[in-house]
């Protein structure tokens, strides 16, 4: 049971690790012009990553965001019900 609990307690530790590489990269984009490009490729590379991590999880939580910030009928929807 605590071998479960210190996989769990690494995993969240990557994942957090992951979203502070995403903040440095935004950070960066400031110091150079072609910095935006490479943010942009940090953040999507971290988007697969976190993915990865977070999949272990939450199942399939992380590829439903990514579903829903492209089907932009499902904002309509949702509009709706509220």
């Amino acid at each position: 049971m605590s071998d479960r609990a210190v996989r769990t307690a690494t995993g969240a530790g990557r994942i957090l690790a992951m979203m502070t590489c995403y903040r440095a990269a935004l950070m960066l984009m400031f110091d150079d012009s072609n910095s935006g490009l490479i943010a942009l490729w940090r953040q999507y590379m971290s988007l697969i990553i976190v993915s990865h991590y977070t999949g272990d999880l939450a199942g399939m939580a992380p590829q439903a965001l990514l579903a829903i910030g492209h089907n932009k009928t499902i904002h309509g929807v949702l509009l709706f019900w509220l």
